[in-house]
């Protein structure tokens, strides 16, 4: 089987039970050659192209670089080039006008095995964390995370699920603790000037 349809049936079969993070229930798209997944906890998406024998993973965190000064963009890419002598198979890189870091990982075809990308996709994803915090911006993944929940929400509420679907979705698919979703929820009702049955 062609390794990035391997990769899709992988993703594509998942559960939301899951204990690895390779068999949660990705959404799976291939386009021109590039899978793209994304999963509701994550707020960016993975790309995977195969380049001959070499499947490359790329994840976009939403850092660009090109608002900064010319002290911090250096101080940025300095730090970006120490992370890629720390971080185990992943790399940083910076590309196009906008300056934008991107987290990236190679894997050989030959090597792929379900549990190998497991732990690099595993590796790829928390690493986003890490290079958050190293450029000092960990406020802006915290504000990335709550608009991408918010965006969840409001979608879900556009579909016609009730607060309580809504709410369920959060603690299964994202992982919120079920007051955290409840509190939430309750929040955007009340922005809304709607009132749920449950959240009155």
């Amino acid at each position: 089987m062609d390794p990035l349809e391997l990769v899709a049936k992988w993703l594509r079969e998942g559960r939301d039970d899951a204990r690895l993070i390779v068999d949660l229930p990705w959404t799976v798209e291939v386009k021109e050659g590039v899978l793209e997944a994304s999963y509701p906890r994550f707020p960016f998406k993975v790309r995977i192209l195969r380049r001959g024998d070499v499947l490359t993973l790329f994840v976009d965190p939403g850092l660009v670089l090109y608002t900064l000064s010319m002290e911090e963009k250096l101080l940025s890419f300095k730090r970006l080039l120490a992370l890629n002598s720390e971080l185990a198979l992943v790399r940083t890189s910076v590309a196009g006008e906008d300056e934008r870091v991107l987290l990236v990982a190679d894997l050989e075809v030959k090597a792929l095995k379900k549990s190998v990308f497991n732990d690099l996709l595993n590796n790829l994803l928390s690493y986003v964390v890490t290079v958050y915090h190293r450029l000092g911006r960990e406020g802006e993944l915290d504000e990335l995370y709550y608009r991408h929940i918010i965006g969840i929400i409001e979608g879900l509420m556009e579909r016609g699920m009730t607060g309580d679907e809504v709410v369920d979705y959060l603690t299964v698919k994202i992982g919120l603790p079920r007051h955290v979703a409840e509190g939430v929820v309750k929040e955007i009702y009340r922005r809304r000037g709607e009132v749920g049955k449950s959240y009155a």
